[in-house]
């Protein structure tokens, strides 16, 4: 069996249309129709019932879908895996997460990393934004995960996908009974946030959407999502954070309830040293641009 052909299959059997199936691929449908015929023969199985103006799955076709797009996809890692050997792909990768890096998936975009490029060694620690950026201007990192649409000279960043904020609330406050918590009702509200040095443009973006007229009335800064909630719970103030992280950390002091004119989303981007040319860090950032936005697109 060719995998053409079952990549042929896999595209029909998602349009159950040939002529919009052969349009996808760039064939013509009586192309198509021969080649299904083909892989139909190699299998001893029909796949498709083609009817008057219609085409439906056969229970073998069926089948043959639920394991088609995984054995795709592991030919395709496969062939990666071998081109990056072929090209001496190996050595060190070194990684620096957010904080909040664990609830945005970004390690599950470099686990797939690891798996498809077995000849690196990657090793990550974990940082806020501003430090991140720091470690990778020294070369003490090659790559660096970081919030907010952040731009410093002499680097390179790839915007990945975008969190979304909540509010987090006491849970005898007022707020707390509402589903959804419009920004204007945060303008006199005492506020608890980490502190500003740690990701400028991440803590403006938020600033900007919520407080657009004036800023918080800040009462107390705590450097962790922990921390933060904490404060919420023994009734400090409010906060904003990301939608995940607030939802794992969430003390039972405190709720956490979404906005309600819309949702405030805060970027998340991968960052590396403009003009770098080491094989880790060209193919992390070819597998991040190919395959970031799956893992971090927003809910």
């Amino acid at each position: 069996m060719e995998l053409r052909r079952l990549r042929y299959f896999v595209v029909l059997a998602r349009h159950l249309h040939f002529g919009r199936a052969a349009a996808e691929i760039g064939i013509a449908q009586p192309g198509l129709s021969q080649q299904i015929k083909v892989l139909e023969k190699e299998l001893g199985a029909e796949l498709f019932v083609r009817g008057r103006g219609e085409v439906r799955l056969t229970a073998a076709g069926r089948r043959l879908l639920d394991g088609a797009p995984e054995l795709l996809e592991r030919s395709e890692a496969l062939v990666r895996a071998v081109s990056s050997a072929a090209r001496g792909s190996s050595g060190l990768l070194r990684v620096a997460y957010t904080r909040s890096g664990a609830d945005l998936r970004v390690g599950e975009l470099v686990r797939g990393f690891r798996k498809e490029h077995p000849g690196y060694r990657v090793e990550a620690l974990t940082g806020w934004t501003s430090w991140n950026l720091e470690l990778l201007l020294e070369r003490t990192v090659d790559v660096a995960f970081i919030r907010g649409p952040e731009r410093p000279e002499g680097v390179e960043v790839l915007q990945l996908g975008a969190e979304e904020m909540v509010v987090a609330v006491p849970r005898t406050h007022r707020l707390a009974a509402l589903e959804c918590v419009p920004a204007a009702e945060l303008a006199d509200e005492p506020v608890v946030l980490w502190p500003r040095h740690q990701g400028p443009a991440f803590y403006d973006r938020i600033i900007e959407q919520v407080w657009p007229d004036g800023g918080p009335q800040l009462v107390q800064e705590e450097p962790e999502s922990e921390q933060i909630l904490a404060a919420v719970a023994a009734g400090a103030g409010v906060s904003v954070l990301d939608r995940r992280r607030a939802l794992k950390l969430c003390p039972p002091g405190a709720v956490v309830r979404p906005f309600a004119d819309g949702p405030v989303r805060v970027g998340v981007a991968l960052a590396w040293r403009r003009g770098e040319e080491s094989p880790a860090v060209r193919d992390f950032v070819g597998y991040s641009r190919s395959r970031g936005r799956e893992w971090l697109r927003p809910d």
